[in-house]
This record gives C-alpha cells, sequence and structure tokens, in this order.
C-alpha cells in the first residue's frame, strides 16, 4: 500500500522542556489517497495497480487528494509517464506492420519491462501514427486506395524487377479484381 505523503495527522512529539519545542505547522492534511500494488503471489510478475482509494475504509470511494499537488510532482509524473522517440518509433513500427494497440503495448511493456506505459498516451500516439499512415498513402496518388495499390505495385515492380501483377476493371473504368506476387512468391510457387 503507498500512501500519500500527506496522509495521516500529524502527532506532535512534545518535550518537557519548552525551550527545545518547535511551534510549526506540519504539511499534513490528513489526506486518506492511496494505491495499492499486487503482484503475482509466486512469481516475479510485474506489480499492478489493484485499488485506488481515497480513504482506507472499506466503504471509500475515490475522490483525488485533498490538497493541491506541488510543481515537483505533477513535473515529474509528466516525465514518468511521457514517451520518448523511442517510443514513438516502436509504436509507428507496429502501426506500419498492421498491429492492433494490445501487440504494439506488449511490444512496448516486453522492450522496456522497467517502464510505465499509459494506455491513454499509447493509444494517443497510435492514432497519431495511423492518421500519417493513410496521409501518406493519400499522398501517393491522391484519388483512392486502390489506384494507390496499384501505383506502388507499379514502382515495386520497377525497382525489383519479377513481380507479378494482375488486375481487372469494370466498364467504368473501376477496379473490380486484383492479384499480385512477389519475386520470392513467384519462386516458391515454381517449386
Amino acid at each position: 500500500l503507498i500512501e500519500c505523503t500527506k496522509g495521516r495527522n500529524c502527532i506532535s512529539k512534545k518535550n518537557e522542556n519548552p525551550q527545545k519545542r518547535r511551534d510549526r505547522l506540519s504539511g499534513r492534511t490528513n489526506c486518506g489517497w492511496a494505491v495499492e500494488l499486487r503482484t503475482e503471489k509466486f512469481g516475479n510478475g510485474p506489480w499492478v495497480v489493484h485499488q485506488v482509494k481515497q480513504d482506507i475504509g472499506a466503504n471509500s470511494e475515490y475522490r483525488g487528494h485533498n490538497h493541491p499537488l506541488s510543481k515537483e510532482d505533477v513535473t515529474y509524473s509528466i516525465q514518468l509517464l511521457a514517451l520518448n522517440s523511442e517510443h514513438k518509433k516502436k509504436i509507428e513500427e507496429g502501426v506500419r506492420l498492421g498491429h492492433k494497440i494490445s501487440a504494439v503495448m506488449d511490444t512496448l511493456r516486453g522492450t522496456w519491462p522497467d517502464m510505465t506505459f499509459e494506455y491513454r498516451r499509447v493509444f494517443k500516439e497510435f492514432q497519431t501514427a495511423h492518421s500519417h499512415k493513410k496521409q501518406q498513402t493519400l499522398d501517393l496518388s491522391g484519388f483512392s486506395e486502390a489506384a494507390d495499390l496499384l501505383k506502388l505495385l507499379g514502382e515495386r515492380d520497377k525497382n525489383q524487377p519479377g513481380w507479378y501483377i494482375a488486375y481487372d476493371m469494370d466498364n467504368e473504368r473501376r477496379l473490380t479484381h486484383v492479384f499480385w506476387m512477389s519475386p520470392l512468391q513467384r519462386e516458391l510457387y515454381h517449386r
């Protein structure tokens, strides 16, 4: 159980000698905010947040801290959870490979097991990478995804001869069928 540093009430320790007694206010505000962390019973698994609560009592309701957080606490929390450029590159790589958000989260946790990744932040970066990917796709031709696909396959065939590309269009010049094979796929097919 991790409790707020301003939790509980201050119990003053009065000395018998009044000359040694300090008259100062305590920073404690009886803040009951706490986080309960748990891990697997017999393993060395990661610690996960089990319960966040306002008071230690059983019927407590979470309402947050009963005092303002210091600027240093907020800055540290933001820096601790922020995604750096390496994290963002890993997320972009996952989007480029067509992974779902759960697979990207697993990749991040596997690559940096000591880091905490907040789902909300990763999802926001995931959405940003998706929009960049879609914009790059539209930048190929500006017409449609079908036209982009044909243009992309044509560029692959120019850069690496041996691609097989076939497609059909209807009377209104709409794409109806597309088939392609890379040089490696053609080689494996002929075996």
